[in-house]
C-alpha cells in the first residue's frame, strides 16, 4: 500500500502465509485506517495471540512491525536479504532490545483467529458430472474402436 492510504475500513480479509503481511511503499504507516469494524478485524495467519473466550476474535491486537521490513520499506535495495539470516537477526535484536523496536505500520484491534467464510461466487454453475462422465466414456469407446480398426488393417 502507499503511505497516503487513509480513512479506509478493512474487515473480514484473509492475509494468509505472506512473507510480509503488509508493506508500505516508500515507508510510513497505515495507522490512519480502520483495521476492524463493529468489533471484527481481519484474519492474519501469523497472529500469535489467543482467544480466551472462544468468540474467534483475538484478545490481543495484531500489529505489523518488523525492523527489517521498516528498513526495507525505506531502502528497497535491502530486499536482497529478505529471507536470509540478516533479516531474522535484525528482527530478533528488535525483540530483545526495546530501544530498537520499530513503530508498528498498522494495528488490528480485533484480529480473527479463524479465516472468515468466503461468499459463494454467483454465476458459476456446478459441473454436469453425469454428462461429463458419459462423454468421457464415449470418447474412450471411440478411441478403442479406432485402435482395433487400425490393428486389423495393419499388414502382416
Amino acid at each position: 500500500m502507499l503511505a497516503n492510504t487513509q480513512a479506509n475500513h478493512f474487515q473480514d480479509n484473509i492475509f494468509l502465509d505472506n512473507g510480509e503481511q503488509i508493506d508500505v511503499a516508500g515507508g510510513g504507516d497505515l495507522t490512519r485506517n480502520a483495521w476492524a469494524t463493529a468489533g471484527r478485524g481481519n484474519y492474519w495467519s501469523d497472529y500469535a495471540g489467543y482467544d480466551a473466550d472462544g468468540d474467534q476474535i483475538g484478545d490481543l491486537p495484531y500489529t505489523s512491525k518488523s525492523l527489517f521490513e521498516n528498513l526495507a520499506g525505506a531502502h528497497p535495495e535491502l530486499r536482497l536479504f529478505q529471507l536470509g539470516p540478516a533479516a531474522d537477526a535484525l528482527d530478533l535484536a528488535a525483540k530483545a532490545f526495546p530501544i530498537f523496536a520499530p513503530q508498528p505500520k498498522m494495528a488490528d484491534p480485533a484480529p480473527l483467529t479463524a479465516p472468515p467464510g468466503l461468499p459463494p461466487v454467483p454465476g458459476i454453475a456446478p459441473a454436469p458430472l453425469v454428462a461429463n462422465l458419459t462423454l468421457s466414456l464415449a470418447l474412450v469407446a471411440v478411441a478403442m474402436i479406432v485402435l482395433l480398426a487400425g490393428l486389423r488393417l495393419r499388414p502382416r
